[in-house]
């Protein structure tokens, strides 16, 4: 199965992790991506409220459905930048690490929709 990677540059992002999340779950579960698997690279650039915090509950709760059974696929990893360097500098980071068949760039906020 190929892996489509979502890089996803974040900044004060802490309210779109989650929905950005459960978007991406649909895509690949339901609608058209079925027979893709995915990883989301969240790279926090120096967020100043709790993006860190909810990319890690977030990375929580999809290993806990993946170890349920509740889900079979997929792969949330991320970055944390010491400072807020710009989203073309988290990007880089985001690339540089980025080991997909495919690799995307979204935003975290959903204006795109994936």
């Amino acid at each position: 199965m190929k892996t489509i990677e979502l890089i996803v540059p974040c900044y004060n992002e802490e309210s779109c992790v989650k929905l950005f999340y459960e978007r991406i779950c649909e895509v690949f579960y339901v609608e058209r991506l079925t027979n893709y698997n995915f990883t989301i690279t969240y790279i926090d650039d120096g967020s100043k409220d709790d993006t860190m915090g909810e990319i890690k509950k977030t990375l929580a709760y999809h290993n806990s459905q993946l170890s349920s059974g509740a889900i079979n696929k997929g792969c949330i990893q991320y970055i944390s930048l010491s400072r807020n360097f710009g989203k073309e500098s988290a990007l880089y980071a985001g690339l540089q690490k980025s080991t997909g068949d495919y690799v995307c760039v979204l935003d975290a906020d959903l204006q795109h929709p994936p």
